[in-house]
């Protein structure tokens, strides 16, 4: 018997052991769901008739002529006790200048102060007519009006910690509102001569206009 070439009979052929898939790798992990954003904080409650028409504004002085305040965002008007008209709402979270006063009614006329986004008459006045520019009188340190030349100055620096944009003054328009609608700490005032001149170019404008 040979030990090297054994016989057919005594060869056992042993399979391969069978293949397994590798396991499937796992899902993925979900996303977090979204977390919804805090609701905004409640708007203030709209004054009412009584208080609008009796209060001073919110730091108790009283306007003068000459003045700069901000009216109040577009959520404080309300048309069931402010029959101001558009122009009023337009002008909404604007500064304004104070015109005249009246004490007895504690009224302010205004007119509003426009800043362009941010440019200057310069960059805009391709968009106006000749009329309507004239209309917008620049407070310094603005550059002076390119037509004409005009330019108001401020009686003193306003606050620090006061939101002031020069701007221009609109003189095309003026509403009449109760003075408890002006908001805010005073801005500044004009100096008494640029102030004057102002109230003659807003005389100017209401015959042009036929207000």
């Amino acid at each position: 018997m040979s030990f090297i070439n054994p016989p057919n009979s005594l060869i056992t052929i042993i399979p391969p052991p069978p293949t397994v898939p590798p396991p499937p790798p796992p899902p993925p992990a979900p996303a977090p769901a979204p977390v919804a954003p805090p609701p905004p904080p409640p708007l203030p409650p709209a004054p009412s008739t009584r208080l609008l028409w009796n209060k001073p504004p919110e730091n108790g002085w009283t306007p003068q002529p000459g003045d700069m305040w901000w009216l109040p965002p577009a959520q404080w008007f309300r048309p069931w006790y402010l029959p101001l008209g558009a122009d009023v709402l337009r002008w909404a979270g604007h500064p304004v200048v104070v015109m005249s006063v009246d004490r007895a009614r504690k009224e302010a006329t205004i007119c509003v102060k426009r800043s362009f986004g941010e440019s200057s008459l310069y960059d805009v006045r391709p968009a106006l007519n000749r009329e309507e520019r004239k209309d917008h009188i620049p407070v310094f340190p603005n550059p002076p009006h390119p037509d004409n030349g005009s330019l108001v100055y401020v009686a003193r620096e306003p606050p620090k910690d006061v939101d002031y944009k020069p701007g221009y003054i609109w003189i095309g328009r003026d509403v009449v509102i109760p003075w408890g609608l002006l908001s805010g700490r005073r801005q500044t005032v004009l100096d008494r001569d640029s102030f004057e001149w102002l109230k003659e170019q807003r005389a100017r404008a209401k015959l042009f206009h036929n207000q």
